[in-house]
């Protein structure tokens, strides 16, 4: 098996752990679900659930508009991307909707809600010893898949 075919191997091997992990971290999400917890210890090291913060979602030619009507200061030939991101820093979300910190009903923004999403990280010396138990066993690893031209 020459280097090239090596590598197609191990990229095989990481696509199929790709789609097994993104599996499992599914069932962490489902399981924090049943359990409540979002963060789990093991051996190897922690697992956790992050719920990311929502992120305002403006419609740039309303925003415009808004700002023509209430800050035309602010207003050059676009919006000084330095403003906007004050301006959104300073709004404030409840539920589907977005205000101003004078509770002005903002209806040129949304709300972006991210899924939750699970990390997961291995400590330095499992790391080390994964990377020398994997090189170890790489002949081995690499006779697993064979290698058909054409397939």
């Amino acid at each position: 098996m020459n280097t090239a075919e090596q590598l197609m191997v191990v990229k095989a091997y990481i696509w199929g752990l790709q789609r097994i992990e993104a599996q499992l971290k599914a069932r962490v999400i489902a399981m924090k679900a049943e359990v409540g917890a979002s963060q789990y210890r093991t051996p190897l090291g922690p697992v956790s659930v992050a719920q990311p913060k929502p992120s305002i979602r403006l419609d740039e030619m309303q925003f415009l508009n808004w700002c023509l009507a209430n800050r035309p200061d602010e207003v050059v030939q676009q919006v000084r991307p330095a403003w906007t991101k004050a301006f959104v820093e300073s709004l404030v979300i409840d539920g589907d909707e977005v205000f101003t910190k004078d509770g002005e009903l903002v209806e040129f923004a949304g709300v972006d809600q991210r899924d939750e999403y699970v990390t997961a990280t291995l400590s330095a010396p499992v790391k080390a010893e994964a990377e020398v138990q994997v090189a170890g066993e790489l002949d081995r690893l690499l006779g697993l898949i064979a290698i058909e031209a054409g397939s």
